[in-house]
């Protein structure tokens, strides 16, 4: 199975930490014989100290996850699932076949030069429980990743981001009764209704779209959908998602064309995450 890639980041402690994880590991892990949990930890607490050192720990960090990655995957001995990024600390995770192996593997891996402290551990998880109890993101962590791809799609497109704008929002209902409900209470809440129930013959038919105007960033758009994403679930209804209408005369739905993005834009913002780490170092 192809690498489904997804960057979050989760409260966890003072600070939070991002992770970059492979949503379609869990596939070819159930498939192979992969016991060990490997992790490969790097300090970069005061590993800089200008901008100029900062960018040759970013180019290390990014050499080094390039390193890690071939000689651990390589032959099929090993599967990359991810990378846990905190502001002290940057922690690859794989899970390899042979604990020996993998161990002499990874000593003296590259790191352009830039001399940073390191810490390898490996132990036993055959259900590989760290990867789908302890890594894989809640609902809301997923919506929170889409909301960042989404806005770094709309950058790319060459909207301008981090001012208002109305923003529409879609979700759906099992009944009319649920949908009802939710029209009322978003319509309380400040929302324009956009559009009369369309009923599909089965599942969640009663469709929802409403809008208002709001800042077009993260922790507005975060607010707004853990706010809807609630509402929708205590009605038995689900949130399917935002948009805005198109800028240029495209007949639908901005978010009709972004879902196509979030692949590439993953890849985006994990590097921002080390970018946004290393930054992190001089303050």
């Amino acid at each position: 199975m192809e690498p489904q890639w997804i960057y979050f980041h989760r409260n966890d402690g003072e600070d939070g930490i991002g992770i970059l994880l492979d949503l379609g590991a869990g596939r070819r892990l159930a498939k192979a014989s992969y016991p060990i949990l490997l992790t490969y930890a790097v300090n970069v607490y005061h590993a800089a100290e200008t901008k100029e050192q900062a960018e040759l720990v970013r180019q290390a960090l990014v050499l080094l996850e390039e390193t890690l990655q071939e000689r651990l995957t390589r032959a099929g001995s090993g599967e990359y699932i991810g990378r846990i990024d905190s502001q002290t600390r940057v922690e690859y995770v794989f899970y390899v076949r042979e604990e020996a192996a993998a161990m002499a593997a990874v000593r003296h891996v590259a790191t352009a030069g830039i001399e940073l402290r390191t810490r390898c551990h490996a132990r036993e998880d055959e259900e590989h429980s760290f990867y789908r109890t302890y890594l894989h993101p809640s609902p809301r962590e997923k919506l929170h990743a889409s909301n960042t791809a989404l806005l770094q799609g709309l950058r790319a497109d060459g909207y301008k981001t981090g001012r208002e704008q109305r923003i529409h929002f879609w979700l759906r209902f099992l009944d009319k009764r649920g949908y009802e409900e939710g029209k009322r209470e978003l319509g309380e809440l400040g929302f324009r209704i956009e559009n009369s129930p369309t009923e599909r013959p089965s599942g969640h038919g009663y469709l929802l779209q409403v809008s208002r105007i709001g800042m077009l960033d993260a922790p507005s758009l975060n607010e707004a959908t853990d706010g809807l994403y609630k509402l929708a679930a205590a009605r038995g209804g689900i949130y399917e998602g935002w948009g805005l209408q198109p800028r240029r005369g495209a007949g639908r739905k901005l978010r009709a064309y972004l879902p196509r993005l979030l692949g590439a834009l993953c890849a985006l913002s994990a590097l921002a995450g080390i970018v946004a780490i290393v930054s992190a170092l001089m303050k």
